[in-house]
């Protein structure tokens, strides 16, 4: 049976919310203007930056949105003079347990917006905005890599086009491990939604596994619940025709993180490799009434894709006529599976190389199944306490002139 939750009413009562223009107060936020919920990242964020947000949303927003007249920083990630963020229309607070509705639609009206200190000044843009080159002009490429200023600067939202972009990445990986037992959660029809719109897929390992990512690319958005423990992430896609950049348009939505678990590298702006690893699910936990709305019922990853068919692991996923998840599985045939079936991923099982463009760095245990290439505009840095395994008698390390790998103490590659 269809549950869904009355609309929200007491979400802002303990949030700090700054306005804009003229409004009266309600049980939404407000009538009129634009209202900001910080989300506890009122200590990261310069005060010139949250005077100046309001104004900047309520003129250059292009995103669709709800009805409502409050957005909410997803989270901020703060590096001294410069610093980036994610801004999100508040939820309708409408979720049913059927398809999560105001999960991906708040999640797929994520906006970038930077900020940096220049002539005496904080400034801000949006990802939208016309004015964001100067912003990023401002922040280092050493710390902030130019093909992640690129993609910012060419972000395309599929959601305000509409239009229909076919897939250029065919090595996406299942999320976890290849020793991993994978089912599909949500019967019967396991996209969330039962017709032609459904493009997210709940993906549940059978133990308390690390997340991996799917595919290289880079960190676009990032909404952690500062009075909950969920988070959610964007990566857009390396690009593989043009090494170095990322597709604005193929990009994967991973929900339910335990934000506790999240690696110290996973913020935004930062580049991953596939099979890095992004951090745990929760068991359960109802937080669609908080500023990143979530509600999961079991541990799963929810990965929304940006269209289907789609092609991951070999497994081409798409629908049947009346809208149920239909797999061509790996021999090109169509797969009968239920609840039970269990599929496992190919992470870590081939040899492909890492190719390390931009700022990237390693503070787990992982492994290098071919060569590691740091290209001339990466830096790959092993934090203490890191063991990257690489077999030096079949692969080669190869750094070229301007890239730069750096070894901790206590860190190991071997």
């Amino acid at each position: 049976m269809l549950k869904t939750i009355k609309k929200l009413s007491t979400i802002f009562l303990t949030a700090t919310i700054i306005f804009l223009g003229n409004y009266t107060s309600s049980a939404l936020g407000v009538d009129k203007g634009v209202g900001l919920d910080l989300n506890g990242n009122e200590n990261l964020l310069p005060s010139e930056v949250i005077k100046e947000l309001p104004s900047r949303i309520e003129k250059e927003w292009k995103k669709a949105r709800s009805a409502t007249l409050v957005f909410i920083v997803g989270s901020v990630r703060r590096e001294g003079s410069w610093g980036l963020g994610t801004i999100v229309p508040q939820s309708s607070g409408q979720i049913s347990l059927e398809t999560d509705d105001a999960d991906d639609l708040q999640a797929e009206g994520a906006e970038s917006f930077a900020f940096a200190f220049y002539n005496n000044n904080w400034h801000t843009s949006l990802e939208s905005s016309l004015d964001l080159s100067e912003v990023l002009k401002n922040i280092p490429d050493k710390e902030l890599s130019p093909s992640v200023k690129k993609s910012l600067l060419t972000s395309t939202s599929t959601q305000l086009t509409g239009i229909q972009f076919s897939q250029k990445y065919f090595g996406y990986k299942l999320p976890f491990a290849s020793n991993v037992p994978i089912t599909l959660f949500r019967p019967a029809y396991y996209w969330h939604h039962p017709d032609v719109t459904g493009k997210a897929i709940d993906f549940a390992p059978n133990n308390d596994a690390f997340v991996m990512a799917s595919a290289p690319g880079y960190i676009s958005n990032v909404c952690i619940n500062s009075n909950g423990r969920q988070a959610w992430i964007w990566i857009s896609t390396a690009d593989p025709n043009n090494p170095g950049q990322f597709l604005s348009n193929e990009q994967l939505l991973y929900l339910h993180f335990d934000k506790g678990t999240l690696p110290s590298n996973i913020k935004q702006g930062n580049t991953v490799l596939s099979g890095q690893i992004l951090g745990k699910v929760i068991q359960n936990g109802d937080e669609s009434q908080l500023a990143c709305s979530m509600w999961s019922t079991a541990r799963h990853v929810h990965i929304l894709f940006p269209f289907k068919p789609f092609n991951i692991d070999g497994y081409g996923l798409t629908s049947y006529s009346n809208g149920n998840l239909e797999i061509i599985d790996r021999n090109g045939s169509e797969l009968s599976f239920n609840q039970s079936t269990q599929f496992f991923s190919s992470q870590g099982l081939d040899e492909s190389p890492w190719i390390i463009h931009g700022y990237v760095e390693v503070d787990n245990t992982t492994a290098i199944q071919g060569d590691l290439i740091v290209k001339n505009d990466g830096y790959l840095l092993i934090k203490a306490g890191a063991n990257l395994g690489f077999n030096f008698l079949t692969h080669k390390i190869y750094v070229e002139s301007g890239g730069k790998l750096t070894i901790e103490n206590q860190a190991s590659i071997h």
